[in-house]
């Protein structure tokens, strides 16, 4: 995009697709962005398949896992009543599902979540899903206007994936990732962390377990309150010393208290030898 007397301005596919949206959208059509470029709008946490750690948990591959960034560069859009053509380049068209459509940004029209969810399986891995669908039930999404939208659990994205086809491969992959969700996770590494727990028969973690330490409230990642037992994924690099300062007290306090806590960092999710010390670890510390 270039403004007179200014350089072009870099917009993402998904920001695109939204400016896109309220050009294309008529009436008959009622023309939503959909797909990738919806998610990413909603602010969800896609990314790129992961075969290793697919492997990890069990997970057959995304079916198209090789198209992600192909799809992720693609404005994508879908209509529902009459059809709709553009003869735009890197524009995907399909038709809709019919599920509502909600404000996104620019006055655009965005797919429901759980459509737009749906249309962008075959590129995700299951985990990620599962992600997605935590985010979705662990905060309100942001509208446009400043409002939230409703809050969605579990009971209504069944309900919207109810009105979907049955047979649908799509639908079928989402409802399968929706049986992993967990209420209140609030980072994507907190659902693998999670979900690399329960691919070893260990007991399912509360998220985000509240204690009440020195008259504040903390938060653990992943917790067994009855053991006295969290694993902790820790995502900052330490680059500023009065933070780290103050987690390590964090920690010695909560040791202090009788809890037996776990940091995790990135390397300790994708290395297997490491990745399989901290679960025995927690697998020792879970044993009566």
């Amino acid at each position: 995009m270039r403004f007179p007397g200014q350089s072009p301005v870099a917009m993402t596919s998904a920001q695109r697709a939204a400016l896109m949206q309220t050009v294309l959208d008529r009436p008959s059509s009622a023309v939503r962005v959909t797909g990738l470029s919806a998610l990413s709008l909603y602010g969800l946490p896609v990314a790129p398949p992961d075969a290793a750690f697919d492997r990890a948990l069990g997970h057959r591959p995304a079916d198209r896992a090789h198209d992600y960034a192909k799809m992720l560069s693609t404005v994508h859009l879908s209509w529902s009543g009459q059809r709709m053509r553009t003869p735009a380049r890197n524009v995907f068209v399909s038709k809709s599902y019919g599920l509502d459509r909600f404000p996104g940004p620019w006055g655009a029209r965005l797919a429901d979540p759980v459509e737009a969810l749906v249309v962008a399986a075959p590129y995700l891995s299951r985990w990620r899903l599962t992600a997605c669908l935590d985010t979705l039930v662990s905060r309100s999404i942001r509208q446009q206007d400043g409002h939230d939208m409703y809050q969605y659990d579990r009971a209504l994205i069944r309900q919207r994936l109810g009105q979907l086809p049955p047979t649908s491969p799509r639908v079928h992959r989402v409802t399968t990732a929706l049986a992993d969700v967990a209420e209140n996770t609030w980072s994507p590494r907190e659902t693998l962390t999670r979900l690399l727990v329960m691919a070893h028969d260990l007991p399912t973690p509360v998220m985000n377990f509240r204690v009440v330490l020195d008259g504040t409230d903390r938060y653990l990642d992943l917790a067994w309150p009855h053991a006295k037992v969290a694993v902790e994924y820790n995502g900052a690099d330490h680059t500023d010393r009065r933070l780290y300062g103050d987690e390590l007290f964090r920690r010695q306090r909560l040791e202090d208290s009788g809890w037996k806590i776990r940091f995790l960092v990135l390397e300790d999710l994708l290395n297997p030898a490491r990745r399989a010390l901290w679960l025995e670890w927690l697998a020792t510390e879970l044993t009566p």
